[in-house]
């Protein structure tokens, strides 16, 4: 049972520490140009960092799907720590900053599609200054194409923007069968 705890554990951390990463290099790291350029659309985080290394209250909504709210593989209901909960005590713990809140705007079985007609619920309204934004794998699975998966993302990216929040885009996870993530690499590279 320890074994498993501590797996659970280090998925959770590693994704705090890309989110982490992330937040660091994004101040410098340029991306490769895609069709709808999403990667030059979203942030360059300084302003992010700033906040959280003066104290200041920062609002983080984690909008995903299933892996974001932490789907337990055991059965239904919810992980006990899905990592945006995670990512809310990491970034409490590295910054000795109280004031992060992390909010869980996963739902499981979404697409960029669900994600885009629901934003004002999930995310607007919610008073964020920053949205880390993870789909892909349902697009994937339900036969979405890259080009569609890329419309709806862009338009994730626009409301965003429009509400003068900042966008941090995450690559969908890879998947268990080795064979679907040449597919699934495709909606990775339209980020």
């Amino acid at each position: 049972m320890m074994l498993k705890k501590n797996w659970v554990n280090s998925i959770s951390w590693t994704f705090c520490v890309i989110v982490l990463l992330g937040f660091i290099s994004c101040k410098e790291e340029t991306q490769t140009t895609t069709t709808l350029n999403l990667s030059a659309r979203t942030t360059n985080l300084s302003a992010i960092i700033a906040k959280i290394e003066n104290g200041e209250s920062l609002r983080i909504a984690c909008y995903g799907n299933s892996i974001t709210f932490g789907y337990s593989t055991s059965g239904s209901g919810q992980v006990a720590q899905p990592y945006p909960k995670e990512l809310q005590r990491q970034l409490r713990s590295h910054f000795q900053n109280e004031n992060v809140t992390v909010l869980n705007r996963g739902n499981s079985g979404w697409t960029a599609e669900n994600a885009r007609d629901d934003v004002h619920n999930q995310v607007l309204k919610r008073n964020v200054d920053l949205v880390v934004v993870m789909f892909g794998i349902n697009d994937y699975y339900q036969g979405y194409s890259t080009s569609v998966f890329e419309e709806h993302l862009s338009a994730l990216v626009d409301s965003f923007k429009e509400d003068s929040i900042e966008v941090l885009l995450m690559s969908p996870t890879p998947l268990a069968e080795r064979e679907s993530n040449e597919g699934l690499l495709e909606f990775c590279q339209a980020m």
